[in-house]
């Protein structure tokens, strides 16, 4: 069961902690979601570095996929950037820690929450990255 987190449940400086595995469903769930046809691209990764997900999907797969219990009810995505540190393989367990460094309300029904995102797999950092998302309130 996904337990959603809206703006109201989140204050600047929680720490939101979870896992996920990345799978080759998930790869492929995030790329028919930015209406990505066009798999050869993918294909010669895997060909050419095996079990390998290309780093520039990462961010995408961790930002548009319901991981583990926890999810933002996202109207939209304002910022992703990011940094890579280690690559991340079909297969690895991502330990994810989201951490609120801001938040300010919208509207009645919006707020705007930025995240520091870190994932490391087996204890080494393997993505940074920063998040601005528009929520739903309660």
């Amino acid at each position: 069961m996904v337990n959603l987190l809206y703006f109201e449940d989140l204050n600047v400086g929680d720490q939101l902690k979870f896992d996920t595995r990345i799978s080759g469903e998930q790869v492929e769930r995030y790329l028919d979601s930015v209406g990505d046809g066009y798999r050869r691209h993918i294909e010669n990764a895997v060909e050419k570095y095996g079990n390998l997900v290309p780093p520039h999907l990462i961010p995408g797969i961790l930002a548009n996929t319901t991981i583990g219990v926890r999810a933002y009810p996202t109207l939209a995505l304002i910022e992703l950037s990011y940094r890579f540190f280690g690559p991340v393989h079909i297969g690895d367990e991502l330990q994810i820690i989201d951490e609120v460094i801001s938040k300010r309300e919208i509207s009645r029904k919006i707020g705007k929450v930025k995240l520091n995102r870190k994932a490391t797999c087996d204890n080494s950092l393997v993505l940074e990255a920063r998040i601005e998302h528009r929520l739903l309130r309660r």
